[in-house]
């Protein structure tokens, strides 16, 4: 059987961190609104659009990661409040089947069976009956 743990505060420290990944977005609104310009010959006009398309690819690249960054630490913030819940909610549930309920019906169910077993030996106060019911193990 393995041993396992569970970090909740850990969870969310990370989920934190990772969520301020790319707060400071400066640099790509910086570059939003650079545009080269190469000159107007064929080339140049062809490295102005890969440039552009770069530098586009870039800032959009950057506000992706920003919104997944957004919705990981959200994620992790939600699994760490339901294992919390659920490893609390266990325990509860346990306990409170421990309680009687469980208990209850094991006793229910084994005076049903010891209703309907037959044991054709002596009765419940002989010791060497082999019933079961107060067998002595200390025979010499």
């Amino acid at each position: 059987m393995s041993d396992t743990s569970f970090d909740a505060e850990g969870l969310r420290k990370s989920a934190r961190n990772i969520g301020k990944l790319l707060n400071d977005m400066d640099a790509f609104d910086t570059i939003k609104g650079q545009h080269p310009d190469a000159g107007s010959f064929a080339t140049a006009q062809w490295l102005e659009r890969m440039v552009d398309d770069r530098r586009n690819g870039l800032v959009s690249h950057a506000a992706h990661l920003k919104t997944i960054f957004k919705k990981l630490e959200s994620s992790l913030k939600s699994i760490a409040d339901s294992m919390e819940d659920a490893d609390r909610g266990n325990a509860e549930k346990i306990a409170k089947s421990l309680e009687g309920d469980l208990v209850g019906k094991i006793t229910a169910d084994d005076a049903k069976t010891e209703k309907r077993q037959h044991n054709f030996s002596g009765g419940k106060n002989d010791p060497d009956d082999g019933n079961g019911y107060d067998d002595s193990f200390n025979r010499n």
